[in-house]
């Protein structure tokens, strides 16, 4: 018995109507964990703002249960004649409140959720856990963070590696019992299921993160694949580190800055208070007595130290890393995108003996894919690095994308060291490189081989060479495909994706040209597979890098049969665009030095894409 867990039902608000009659309520709440016996409020009749002031419910639970199970409360209307209509529940995890510390409670006003009517009101109440011992098993301690930064209020000590983990459990919609049982036990037995394989998940990530001597998970990345009668796939990737809490001082007299935060219209608002209890927590104070400023996630002051981080020297099998964010000088250079993609038939997965282990291998050989592009680079890790998946009928779309890039071991000392420039350069050979790239002189150093065009899945670094403001950028490119199925379907899905991945390219080159841009940072793609058509989409954030070489507006081209209204159709639109570039260029604040680029000509227009950026040519 690791630990008690003590729940207490206070009231109840904006409940729906459950009987017509008197149009109010008489609720009352089951409490339930695990498998335990569930414990029942008194009966609050005829009102939709119920105050039950329970007394404590205790349950005594083991480590696997308290890590894994989920704390279940049932909102029901009680009826004399018929049976009792259900409200809605609360499901809570009780993973947050086992970490070391006094962070041991929570309390406050949940949303009471129903499957079939959606939000039906809230209820208040309070739960303490009591963790007495932790097992071999254990998971308890460690954090997880889906900010790819470090988060406020931390310090980076050491990056670990990069962690994996995934689970497998069979469908409830596609058991026998479901034929028998309503929708709502249907959707209810699902939703449970969900969340069960998350908070399983997180538990095996957390032993791994505790083997490896870390205690926090940054940029952790939960999916859930439905494979229809193939079963849930609930899996995560994530980076494994070392934090350590930043020192901070706070207010010392909290009656002024009760006095300060606390207003007439915040006394009644609990929500309000709230969120004023969170800012008291995280306000900090200078040597005056004045309250002091709300904490500022942005603040540049919470920036991690140089020396402190530190890189592992030996990478392990796959130096993949999941977070976006990292100080000056440990990128020493930008690579590019590198990306891999897989298509596989579920039904035969099904086959194989083990079947997380066959989903394992799937997702190894792209990881060992991507490496090998990592490679060819000359980079030694891969940062911002997400997977996904796209599953249409019995067809799986697996997909790996990151940003290949050197990262420096031991970072320079000084900040007065580190080129802001630097990360723009190629690391690869050129000569030696697989694919044809034209390199282009430095801007700002006049030394080092940069590219073109820029795309990378993380933001901009810190002191990167960025030139006025950056804006958002989208392009998609869609497909129709015949109404197959097996192999047919998955061999007509991967001959057109590379001719997807083209265009979508081509038409982020030209939107990037028309905008005055030369890179696009914090890049995402979106794959989606129906019956009939594929769909590919990418979005991200253009900016202007001064280190690259500027962008040149189009020059417009047809090749067709020449003649005179066609001559005046290309000048309108070559005069179209050169306006749309010019105001762009002032519209963002983008400055830079009239000369000319060597080995920079300005880019060729195809025809045959200018339907789609027509709207970036009329519209800043």
């Amino acid at each position: 018995m690791p630990g008690i867990v003590k729940v207490r039902i206070l009231e109840g608000r904006n409940l729906p109507v459950m009987d017509r009659a008197s149009e109010l309520t008489d609720a009352y709440v089951d409490v339930k964990f695990h498998e335990r016996n569930i414990f029942r409020t008194q009966v609050c009749s005829k009102t939709l703002c119920p105050k039950w002031n329970s007394d404590w419910f205790k349950f005594e639970v083991d480590d696997d249960q308290i890590q894994e199970d989920l704390l279940q409360i049932k909102v029901f209307d009680k009826d004399t004649v018929t049976a009792n209509d259900p409200i809605g529940k609360v499901y809570i995890s009780l993973v947050p409140l086992t970490c070391p510390g006094n962070h041991n409670t929570i309390s406050g006003w949940f949303p009471i959720f129903d499957t079939l009517h959606g939000i039906r009101g809230e209820i208040k109440l309070i739960v303490k856990v009591k963790y007495i011992s932790e097992t071999k098993q254990s998971s308890c301690g460690v954090k997880f963070f889906y900010t790819k930064t470090v988060p406020p209020l931390y310090e980076l000590v050491e990056i670990k590696s990069f962690v994996e983990e995934l689970v497998i459990e069979d469908d409830p919609e596609y058991k026998w019992i479901d034929k028998i049982r309503t929708t709502r036990a249907s959707n209810e037995a699902r939703q449970l299921l969900f969340l069960r394989l998350c908070t399983s998940l997180q538990r095996k990530i957390g032993s791994k993160v505790l083997e490896l001597g870390g205690n926090a998970v940054i940029g952790y990345r939960p999916s859930v694949d439905l494979e229809g009668s193939f079963g849930v796939v609930v899996r995560a990737i994530g980076t494994c580190v070392l934090l350590k809490e930043v020192e901070t001082s706070f207010v010392g007299a909290s009656d002024t800055m009760d006095s300060h935060l606390t207003t007439p219209e915040s006394e009644n608002n609990p929500r309000l208070l709230a969120r004023q209890g969170s800012h008291k927590k995280y306000s900090c104070t200078s040597e005056c007595s004045e309250p002091g400023p709300l904490f500022d996630c942005t603040s540049p002051t919470l920036k991690f130290p140089l020396s402190s981080p530190k890189v592992p020297c030996n990478y392990t099998d796959f130096p993949f890393y999941t977070m976006g964010g990292f100080p000056n000088g440990f990128v020493s250079s930008i690579g590019g995108l590198v990306s891999s993609r897989s298509v596989r038939l579920l039904d035969k997965l099904e086959s194989m003996p083990e079947e997380s282990d066959s989903r394992d291998k799937l997702w190894l050989e792209l990881r060992k894919e991507v490496r090998t592009h990592m490679k060819t680079l000359g980079c030694n890790a891969v940062i911002g690095y997400s997977e996904r998946s796209t599953i249409c009928d019995k067809l799986c779309v697996l997909s790996a994308i990151g940003t290949a890039v050197i990262l420096n071991t031991t970072p320079p000392a000084s900040s007065d060291q580190i080129s802001a420039c630097s990360p723009c350069h190629i690391p690869y050979n050129v000569h030696s490189s697989p694919f044809n790239i034209t390199p282009y002189t430095c801007a700002v150093c006049g030394s080092g081989k940069v590219p073109d065009i820029l795309l990378t899945t993380i933001d901009a670094l810190p002191n990167m060479p960025v030139n006025g403001n950056g804006c958002f950028v989208k392009v998609q490119a869609f497909r129709s495909k015949k109404k197959q199925t097996g192999e047919g379907s998955a061999h007509s899905i991967g001959q057109q994706l590379p001719f997807l991945e083209y265009e979508v390219h081509q038409q982020l080159t030209h939107k990037l040209k028309i905008k005055g841009m030369n890179a696009v940072v914090g890049i995402h793609y979106e794959l989606c597979v129906g019956e009939t058509a594929i769909l590919y989409i990418a979005s991200g954030t253009a900016v202007y890098l001064s280190a690259l070489p500027p962008a040149a507006p189009f020059r417009v081209r047809c090749d067709t049969a020449e003649s005179v209204q066609s001559s005046v159709q290309v000048d309108k639109l070559q005069e179209a665009i050169q306006a749309a570039y010019e105001k762009n260029v002032t519209c963002y604040n983008i400055t830079r030095d009239n000369t000319p680029v060597s080995g920079a000509p300005a880019p060729d227009l195809d025809l045959s894409f200018a339907s789609k950026i027509i709207q970036d040519v009329i519209v800043v």
